[in-house]
């Protein structure tokens, strides 16, 4: 009899380790699926254009799932964009002007990384309109009311010495194809549009009068987030924002996919979408920090609006901390 109880303590004892072997081996498995299960993030984009494709790339690339990170890029119109980090409906926001916008406004965002520091637009004219003062009294097609091709066509009327209220007439006809069918049609004189169109309309006989990517300083797409979710989830914010810088320096490095991305936009040749990006290239940024001039055109225009509101400095509205301890880890450095 002590022989057969001490057998079936044995059994007992070699049963209860077996069962815990299978808990923790089941622990550890979870875990591991766990980890190789990518967190979902939300990056809004005001527009599927040549600026925001870097982002796309990246992700056919692998550097977002490389951080653990499976990126979602939902359209969303630009003055919804702050509203939407706000209450949390995306982690991040890719219009650069809209995120400092809102800033300089009060809302609790902050821009943290720019594609680019000067607009990818350009203004497209009938050929017989020769030179800026020809714009007088003429109709130019823009997006909609202060966004920003309607911004950027105020500003070159004053170049051109011409008064944006008075000499002038925007029409709102929405995204850019429209507006090129509307100048097609005769229903405007011009239009502001992106590079790539710019040249499609060249082709087509159209004049590019103003090449707004020479001289516009602004950021137009970068990455904005709530200051609630810089302040509790730095890591995640850090990973996205890794993620992203190595798809910016891939794409200034490595043109191919960039070339296709470009013809997948607008349908270019081979010579045309290399000067595309040719210029889309020297306006980007070398590491994800924009100019503060860049920075304070956004600022200005809030200024402009409401001329006794207290705007805040630069250093307020930006925070490029994370970017660069990134810039560290990765060895990216500034031009």
């Amino acid at each position: 009899m002590a022989f057969v109880g001490n057998q079936f303590r044995a059994w007992r004892g070699n049963l209860f380790f077996f069962v815990v072997a299978m808990f923790l081996g089941s622990i550890l498995m979870a875990t591991a699926a766990s980890a190789q299960t990518p967190q979902k993030i939300k990056i809004g984009i005001p527009a599927v254009n040549v600026l925001t494709k870097p982002f796309f790339i990246g992700q056919d690339l692998g550097f977002f799932r490389q951080e653990g990170l499976d990126a979602e890029f939902p359209f969303v119109r630009p003055e919804l964009g702050a509203a939407g980090l706000i209450n949390g409906e995306m982690d991040f926001f890719a219009s650069g002007d809209s995120t400092l916008r809102a800033a300089a406004s009060g809302l609790p965002v902050k821009l943290i990384f720019a594609v680019a520091d000067r607009a990818d637009l350009a203004l497209v004219v009938r050929s017989d309109i020769q030179k800026g003062t020809d714009l007088k009294g003429k109709k130019i097609a823009v997006a909609s009311p202060r966004t920003l091709p309607s911004v950027a066509m105020m500003e070159s009327a004053r170049r051109y010495g011409l008064d944006p209220i008075k000499d002038i007439f925007l029409v709102s006809v929405g995204d850019l194809l429209p507006r090129y069918q509307a100048l097609q049609a005769g229903a405007v004189d011009g239009m502001v549009v992106d590079t790539a169109l710019a040249i499609m309309a060249r082709n087509k006989g159209y004049k590019t009068l103003d090449p707004m990517w020479q001289w516009m300083d602004l950021v137009q797409i970068g990455i904005g987030v709530s200051d609630r979710v810089l302040k509790q989830n730095p890591d995640f914010v850090y990973r996205t924002l890794k993620a992203s810088l190595r798809s910016l320096v891939h794409v200034r490095t490595h043109s191919a996919e960039m070339l296709k991305a470009i013809q997948s936009v607008r349908a270019v040749s081979d010579e045309d979408a290399k000067t595309v990006y040719d210029i889309i290239v020297q306006n980007m940024t070398a590491n994800g920090i924009p100019s503060n001039r860049s920075v304070q055109v956004s600022l200005d225009a809030i200024k402009a609006d409401s001329p006794d509101k207290k705007i805040p400095t630069i250093e307020e509205v930006v925070d490029f901390g994370l970017l660069r301890r990134a810039q560290k880890e990765l060895g990216v450095k500034g031009p």
